[in-house]
């Protein structure tokens, strides 16, 4: 079962790579768990997402970098996020579940109330 939730900030799908590699970093904790006999079940692997979506996956590209460096005052962070047209979002969250993620937060970068509508119409009804 996969469990999203919702994280907006106010004030390429090649992201995708570089979220997958920090989740294996979970599932390696969790199979040291069980081979050291330790109770894993309260143990959830989390991964928070920064999600944008837009249709034009160029446009979303600049948008989410510009973001990123607001926030983390550093370019090319886009690797990060998972962005562009809802079928590249649904993707990407998919591959991330895939890898292992319980609970997938999604932080939204801009236009809250225009993303939750189009997160709420044109992606959660496609995820399992």
């Amino acid at each position: 079962m996969m469990f999203l939730m919702l994280h907006s900030l106010q004030p390429s799908h090649g992201a995708v790579n570089f979220i997958l590699a920090q989740l294996y970093l979970g599932v390696y904790i969790r199979t040291a768990q069980v081979e050291s006999m330790q109770d894993s079940t309260n143990f959830q692997i989390a991964k928070r997402v920064y999600l944008a979506i837009d249709d034009n996956a160029t446009h979303a590209h600049q948008r989410v970098e510009d973001e990123l460096k607001r926030i983390y005052r550093s370019a090319g962070l886009s690797k990060i996020a998972v962005y562009g047209p809802p079928s590249a979002c649904i993707t990407g969250l998919r591959e991330v579940a895939a890898a292992g993620a319980q609970l997938i937060q999604l932080h939204l970068l801009f236009d809250d109330d225009e993303q939750m509508e189009r997160l709420a119409a044109e992606v959660i009804p496609h995820l399992g």
